[in-house]
């Protein structure tokens, strides 16, 4: 599968139940894809607070861009590249760190929003 090609056995795809995620043909893909993957049966229903891209890769990545330098598509494609290239290594694999104690959290809050 090109997922597992692309990112190794390691990876596990998790489903979020966005609208544009849970369209049919985006869940055959997925499932053709990405044969290991959390869908939205096992996954709570508006989860930002699980997903690293949600409660800090996206902040992160605006932070660091040039929004004054975005005029057009190709120069926002370019300035999320920048924003992405400038988040540091030790600073992403923290936040993936922070997921146990964030999981717990919301076990323990009954899954109420958490900062």
């Amino acid at each position: 599968a090109e997922g597992q090609r692309l990112l190794g056995d390691e990876f596990i795809y998790q489903q979020d139940n966005a609208t544009p995620h849970k369209h049919k043909d985006s869940i055959a893909w997925i499932k053709k894809n990405f044969p290991r993957f959390i869908d939205v049966k096992n996954w709570p229903p508006n989860s930002p607070d699980l997903n690293v891209l949600d409660y800090y890769m996206w902040d992160a990545i605006g932070h660091n861009m040039h929004w004054d330098k975005v005029k057009s598509y190709d120069s926002l494609i370019d300035e999320i590249k920048k924003g992405i290239s400038s988040v540091s290594k030790n600073d992403l694999l923290r936040s993936v760190q922070n997921w146990s104690s964030r999981f717990f959290s919301i076990l323990k809050t009954k899954s109420a929003y958490i900062r």
